[in-house]
Parts: structure tokens; sequence; C-alpha cells
């Protein structure tokens, strides 16, 4: 099989918030660009991040300040949360970020988007398997890696063997879950934990704590309880 061949001054894997300002740069001071991007434009801050989660947030503060009316003088009814609202209001403000960068992207000179899974062949050579099966060959003097984020998923014994979600997934539920349970008090946890609390979850977050990790064995959960209400 002849895999196509195709030369660049430049190469950008990967269209986050780095890669898109970085391609359309090089692509307007005259360097023929290839942006190269595995599956959406925008990155995670759009695609699973910032975007997102502050639109939820926002849903969440309204249920919150709504239950918090008669403080203020005002009298509302029984609060109820369609969450499969709140993720279609969420949808719709990402497909619009995405698509007014990917819009964008397409129409600036010297730059090509490319939609497909980069793989190095070389110093200055990169293959990409596109989205249809096929792979195509691309080289350039000047490659620039942007390939972003995923969540990982900590070494806990059974973890494998239970369904749980992630920073992604969280978002795509269709109800409110009776009781969440949050591994880990950093900032992502915080926000959802306090996103799912003002939606009417019972939140309990489990946060690791340093002292007992000499004395823990490897592959259990460490920690305490830090909020349960």
């Amino acid at each position: 099989m002849t895999i196509s061949q195709h030369h660049y001054d430049a190469i950008v894997i990967g269209s986050g918030q780095a890669g898109t300002p970085l391609s359309t740069a090089l692509a307007e001071a005259g360097m023929r660009t290839a942006l190269i991007e595995r599956e959406h434009v925008g990155g995670t801050c759009i695609n699973e991040g910032c975007t997102p989660t502050k639109t939820m947030v926002a849903s969440g503060r309204v249920a919150y300040l709504a239950r918090r009316a008669a403080d203020y003088g005002v009298q509302t009814g029984a609060i109820g949360i369609d969450l499969r609202k709140v993720r279609e209001r969420k949808r719709n403000i990402v497909d619009s970020f995405r698509s007014s960068n990917q819009s964008r992207i397409q129409q600036t000179a010297n730059l090509d988007l490319i939609f497909g899974l980069a793989s190095f062949t070389g110093p200055k050579s990169v293959e990409v398997r596109l989205k249809d099966g096929s792979q195509r060959l691309f080289s350039a003097e000047y490659v620039f890696i942007n390939a972003g984020t995923r969540a990982s998923r900590p070494t806990l014994d059974g973890l494998h063997s239970v369904s749980f979600l992630d920073n992604a997934s969280i978002m795509e539920l269709e109800a409110v879950p009776e009781h969440l349970l949050i591994l880990g008090g950093g900032y992502i946890g915080l926000e959802f934990g306090q996103l799912f609390r003002r939606f009417g979850s019972r939140v309990t977050i489990v946060q690791s704590v340093g002292r007992d990790r000499e004395n823990s064995p490897p592959g259990r959960a460490r920690g305490r309880v830090e909020s349960e209400n």
C-alpha cells in the first residue's frame, strides 16, 4: 500500500490552547503549517475542562440561589434539577466554542487542519492515521507537540472491576446521583463536589493523608472523609 507524503514548514500536533494560536501565528508568518488533531478542536479547556465545567457550575449556582431565594425575600416553589437539560446547555456552549475555533483555523491561509492520530516515524516526520482508516506521512523542519491531557487512573485494588466516572464522563450523566463518592480533594474534585451538592447529591470526598502513606499498603485508598453533607 502506497502512503501519500506531504511536506510542510511546520507541524503542530494538538489543537489546544497553545497549539491553535501557535499554528495560526506560524501560518500568518508565511510558514506552510499542518495542525493535526486526534478528536476535537479546542483541546481540554474547551471540550472537557474550563468551558463545560464552568457552564455546569453556573447551573449549580442558579440552583443554590433558588433554594436561598427566601433569604432575599423571594418566594419560590420546589426546586428540581433536570440534568439532561443542564447537559444539553453544556454541550451547546462547547459546540459553539469548538465550531468557532475550527472555523477560524480553516479560514487561515497556509494552515491545513488534519484530523487523525499522529505518531513519529523519525525526528522530523509524522505518520497520521486518519478517521477513515487511511494513512498519510507528513514531514517538516519544525514539529511542535501540544498533545493535551487525559484523566489518570489510580492504582487502587478492584478499581478495574467496577464502573466509575472521570472528569469527562461525570458531565455526561443523565440524572443527579443520590450519593457521589469523590476520590481526591484537589481543585477538580472539589469543584465537582460542590456542583453536585448544589444539584442535590449527598457528596463524600476522600482525600489521602500524607502521614498515612508510608504505613499503608500499596493499592489501597488511604485517607479520610473530608466532606459529607
